[in-house]
């Protein structure tokens, strides 16, 4: 979270919260004490609860987005989609930071009163550091990450799981193993 300034009880919605990188930033979110709204296909909310989070969201029901409307003083965009991203920007409150790991909303789109950044590997912050803090985090139970199939390492094994990645599959990163 060394993207953006954020103080305890902050609020952030995670656009994209139950793929890979999202699991792992509502984890890392909860553990620095922010309130979590969790943004996912309405198949995977469960799983977001599992972590803890009290407020998550079907991206494929907009009633929620407008009772959550100018809640967020953090937006993280994990998504491609361009009607998620709007979404998104609509949970983000006056004076807060849009965040992009992929596509930020259109010129037209965007507010004058929200901060838009786009989110890249950054120098300043230690891969050694980051994965001494990373550890820590595991060692505290506060991190976890979800294996949703193990598949072996051979061509069936491989095609099946570019097969599973194009789909919406369940929560969890897909393993190749010998």
């Amino acid at each position: 979270m060394h993207f953006t300034n954020f103080t305890h009880g902050d609020t952030i919605a995670i656009m994209g919260a139950s793929g890979a990188v999202g699991s792992l930033l509502v984890q890392l979110s909860l553990a620095a004490h922010l309130n979590v709204i969790a943004i996912a296909n309405s198949a995977n909310l469960d799983y977001l609860r599992s972590f803890g989070v009290q407020e998550v969201i079907a991206y494929d029901q907009p009633s929620d987005f407008e009772r959550l409307a100018q809640t967020a003083k953090i937006g993280i965009n994990l998504s491609r989609d361009p009607e998620s991203t709007e979404r998104l920007n609509n949970l983000v409150a006056p004076g807060g930071t849009f965040t992009s790991t992929t596509i930020l909303p259109t010129d037209d789109q965007q507010r004058a009163d929200i901060n838009y950044q786009s989110v890249y590997p950054r120098k300043d912050y230690a891969d050694l550091t980051a994965l001494q803090d990373l550890n820590e985090l595991i060692d505290q139970g506060l991190l976890h990450n979800t294996v949703f199939k193990t598949l072996p390492f051979t061509l069936e094994g491989i095609i099946e799981g570019h097969k599973l990645l194009e789909s919406h599959h369940a929560p969890g990163k897909i393993v190749i193993s010998h």
